[in-house]
């Protein structure tokens, strides 16, 4: 506080007041499954635990959202017991019932790179918000095609066994015998998140080729 003047004219003193209110800590998250990177299909349990916050105790979680993508795809439930987290960060409102899980469908998203995104909200007079992010690749479950699309690419030979002899040449297959061919790895770019191909196979016999009529 300021005061100015020249100790006669009472009208040119002035009074000047500054309050300086310290920014709000938002909420503590964290995701403990599935970890950052994890590849998922099917029906994922998404979990963790969410506190306000890890620097100090101020107000308890009024919501936990879960996104996908930057898209809310729904509210988890908030409460499962973590006496491990409370014990960590002891005096948190709401403890020790801070965990939180839901039901992710990923079979609702196309295969391939997502982030997964969990957000809690305090219940501050002014609502704080703290987020945690993981990357995951999400896959078709085995021999479940739902949610999986057709993408041509360019006529491209993955593999042929006249070439010389290496992962996508030689040497020649017998009758009844079998190869595992890495084709996201060929030169024909296909996708490494495919998660089927769809390929042509010509077998041909030993020596010079005919004609066909």
């Amino acid at each position: 506080m300021s005061a100015l003047g020249d100790g006669n004219d009472e009208s040119a003193y002035s009074n000047e007041a500054q309050a300086v209110i310290p920014a709000a800590t938002p909420p503590s998250v964290h995701i403990d499954s599935p970890t950052a990177g994890a590849t998922v299909s099917g029906i994922v349990t998404v979990s963790g635990w969410a506190i306000d916050n890890t620097s100090a105790p101020s107000a308890a979680i009024r919501s936990v959202q879960v996104l996908v993508d930057g898209n809310k795809v729904g509210d988890a439930a908030y409460g499962a017991s973590r006496p491990d987290i409370c014990a960590a960060y002891p005096g948190r409102l709401g403890c020790p019932n801070v965990g939180f899980t839901y039901l992710l469908d990923t079979k609702q998203l196309t295969p391939g790179s997502h982030m997964l995104k969990v957000t809690a909200i305090d219940s501050d007079g002014i609502p704080d918000s703290g987020s945690s992010t993981v990357n995951i690749t999400v896959v078709a479950p085995p021999g479940d095609s739902a949610g999986l699309r057709f993408v041509p690419v360019s006529p491209c030979r993955v593999m042929d066994t006249r070439w010389s002899p290496g992962p996508f040449g030689g040497p020649s297959m017998t009758g009844g015998s079998t190869r595992d061919i890495p084709v996201p790895a060929s030169l024909c770019g296909v996708p490494l998140n495919a998660a089927a191909y769809s390929l042509n196979v010509t077998v041909v016999p030993h020596g010079p080729l005919g004609y066909l009529t």
